[in-house]
């Protein structure tokens, strides 16, 4: 499941940028991630919830949001962003897709006391 491995790197990097900004308590960690990825909210969410018990991040919300694709239909020459994930081309209907976004995963905020 590479949810676990997104979430403890998640983790990870959450501490070391609330140690760094001497941040107190993190309330909320809002971050974005590509629709090609397949991760699953709510197992995230879980695991997340499960690393961070006992940690200085204990009670701090996961906020997922989805990072839209960018596909370049090589037929046509379409380009098309979304959320959600398609394999054909919306104008012309061709499968000679190339997706030049939708892989990201990234921290796009956090909330959080300041020490």
């Amino acid at each position: 499941m590479h949810e676990t491995t997104i979430a403890r790197s998640l983790v990870e990097r959450v501490e070391e940028i609330a140690r760094r900004r001497q941040l107190m308590r993190v309330e909320v960690v809002g971050i974005r991630v590509g629709v090609l990825r397949a991760v699953v909210d709510s197992t995230l969410r879980e695991i997340y919830r499960e690393l961070v018990a006992g940690t200085d991040l204990e009670g701090s919300r996961l906020e997922i949001a989805p990072a839209a694709m960018l596909a370049h239909c090589r037929a046509c020459g379409a380009e098309s962003e979304t959320t959600r994930p398609f394999r054909l081309c919306t104008r012309c209907g061709s499968r000679k897709m190339s997706f030049t976004r939708g892989q990201e995963l990234f921290i796009d905020y956090l909330e959080a006391e300041e020490g």
